[in-house]
């Protein structure tokens, strides 16, 4: 009962709150530092394996666990509607086509993919295409993540946000979204934080539209790891409607296994190419 009455008092709140902006200061004061935006991003590109090594990448395979420990977060947004759930997840760089496979749980055997923004399952061989609103915003969502340092380039709004300190710990800061620099109804903002002392990306804060308006939440990156020259963040931690450092963790993701595949026919993760939906 006591989180129907939450989720009661989150729908009124939602009538009344401002649409969420991560904007900084800095950047409301109108400063540009172009050179000083591509310098960090480069930096940041090369730290992580190399944007050009990236993009050629057939695809990666990663298993791990997705966990949602709180039942409020477990029923608004998780599609598995288990507390842990181990997944066998695989994807081509900078595509949003990817499947998945889930090891455990209710839906243990299950499999679920995405091709160019349509929906799909898997069972005894055979591809269905079917409407699947979870999955088609979970796989491309979890792929977003897990290259996240490649995929900032790619919005139509990209500053150089200034400094702030977390913890002690200085950092850089970027944000970037799309349409406009002042919030906007249909697109997320995100504020990227880069540790200057080794250009890893610690922590980004951003703006959750497909949830509600005025929805925000912290990500942090955590136990990095190399593999075949990439660096790779191991732990990934959600914290809904909590700005730094995050309090009450409301999703996380964990990955045991990482492997760069190239050798990987990325046609795999495409079963039927005429198949096509729109993207919004």
């Amino acid at each position: 009962m006591k989180y129907l009455m939450y989720l009661m008092m989150m729908g009124l709140l939602a009538q009344a709150c401002k649409t969420s902006d991560v904007r900084t200061t800095y950047l409301l004061d109108s400063n540009e530092e172009s050179e000083k935006l591509n310098s960090l991003l480069e930096k940041v590109e090369s730290t992580y394996g190399g944007y050009e090594n990236w993009k050629n990448i057939p695809a990666v395979r990663t298993k791990g666990f997705d966990r949602w420990p709180t039942f409020l977060w477990r029923t608004i947004a998780s599609p598995w509607k288990n507390k842990q759930t181990d997944f066998l997840y695989t994807w081509s760089p900078n595509t949003d086509n990817s499947k998945i496979e889930l090891l455990s749980g209710k839906m243990e055997g299950k499999q679920f993919g995405i091709q160019q923004w349509a929906t799909y399952s898997i069972e005894d061989s055979t591809t269905t295409f079917d409407k699947n609103k979870d999955m088609w915003f979970h796989l491309p969502t979890m792929e977003y993540f897990f290259e996240f340092p490649f995929r900032v380039r790619e919005a139509e709004i990209v500053k150089y946000a200034g400094q702030k300190l977390v913890n002690n710990q200085p950092y850089e800061l970027i944000f970037f979204t799309w349409q406009s620099l002042e919030p906007n109804k249909m697109m997320d903002q995100y504020l990227v934080y880069v540790n200057p002392n080794n250009y890893h990306i610690d922590y980004i804060e951003l703006t959750v539209r497909d949830q509600a308006r005025w929805a925000y939440a912290t990500v942090s990156f955590e136990n990095f790891t190399t593999v075949d020259g990439f660096l790779f963040p191991k732990d990934y931690k959600f914290f809904f409607q909590n700005k730094l450092p995050g309090k009450t963790l409301g999703h996380e993701i964990k990955l045991s296994e990482i492997e760069v595949l190239q050798d990987y026919n990325a046609a795999e993760l495409v079963p039927d190419s005429s198949v096509i939906m729109p993207k919004f």
